[in-house]
């Protein structure tokens, strides 16, 4: 987005094209949130809308597993020595672990599982640790094709099939790759 007044048909209408649209959305009152964009993407979705009262964050259950996913994110960076330039992949990756960990608020069912009826795999997660230092098979469509060293950033999950995972390249450039390696082995496949 360059300005917030792209908001409803960027965000809203992405979430709804990619998730699905929810019964009913909490707003905090923030001026995109009360556009009249916004109010008719909700009317033409039929999603209800339930307000805060302002200067009260408590009322919107959201705002608590915002903080926890920023604390989890800056842990991730934190142990991991990533740079700050790529926040946004570890907030992703932080997501990510939440939506596939039970809790006991949601009667030890995860969060994928009570939002659509799915058990989600945590297989894709388990490969690798976030920024950790791995091989990319790179197939340049010659009988040379190597593989390049990269680092783990976390599942693409709008890219290839469920373990597709997106990689910082010794060139600092983001792609996805299924085909990867750790770097901590100790023989090469």
């Amino acid at each position: 987005m360059t300005s917030e007044s792209e908001g409803p048909t960027t965000m809203l209408e992405t979430f709804i094209a990619d998730v699905g649209a929810p019964y009913m959305m909490k707003s905090d009152n923030a001026q995109m949130e009360t556009s009249r964009v916004w109010k008719n993407i909700l009317r033409k979705y039929n999603i209800n809308i339930q307000n805060t009262e302002p200067y009260h964050p408590n009322q919107n259950y959201a705002e608590c597993r915002i903080q926890e996913v920023k604390k989890i994110a800056y842990r991730i960076m934190d142990h991991t020595n990533t740079p700050d330039s790529l926040w946004v992949y570890s907030t992703k990756y932080a997501v990510d672990l939440l939506n596939h960990t039970a809790t006991k608020r949601l009667k030890w069912k995860t969060p994928l599982k009570k939002a659509f009826g799915i058990t989600p795999d945590i297989s894709a997660l388990l490969q690798f640790s976030f920024y950790e230092p791995i091989y990319l098979y790179e197939n340049n469509k010659s009988p040379d094709s190597t593989e390049l060293p990269g680092r783990f950033l976390g599942l693409a999950d709008s890219v290839g099939d469920t373990l597709t995972y997106y990689v910082l390249t010794a060139q600092n450039t983001v792609v996805a790759r299924s085909v990867l390696r750790s770097a901590m082995d100790l023989k090469k496949c």
